[in-house]
């Protein structure tokens, strides 16, 4: 087993959006939070553009919905 596959982990989502989360406070650096938590820079990089796709995804459905109610409505 190579040195690589020993040190990988495994995080859970929850585990990951509150590193994610905790490292948009502005008051902390991006390197000071991978630091503190274990994690490559690069993959809390990783980690923050996928939370970010996916609160745009869930906003854009949303709204889809809810356009499609209110157009409902105006039928």
């Amino acid at each position: 087993m190579n040195e690589a596959a020993k040190r990988r982990r495994r995080w859970t989502k929850e585990r990951k959006w509150a590193i994610v989360r905790e490292s948009f406070d502005p008051v902390t650096s991006l390197q000071a939070v991978a630091e503190q938590h274990g994690v490559n820079p690069s993959q809390l990089s990783r980690w923050r553009r996928l939370y970010r796709d996916t609160l745009l995804a869930q906003a854009r459905t949303q709204a889809d919905e809810e356009t499609a109610t209110s157009d409902e409505r105006t039928e």
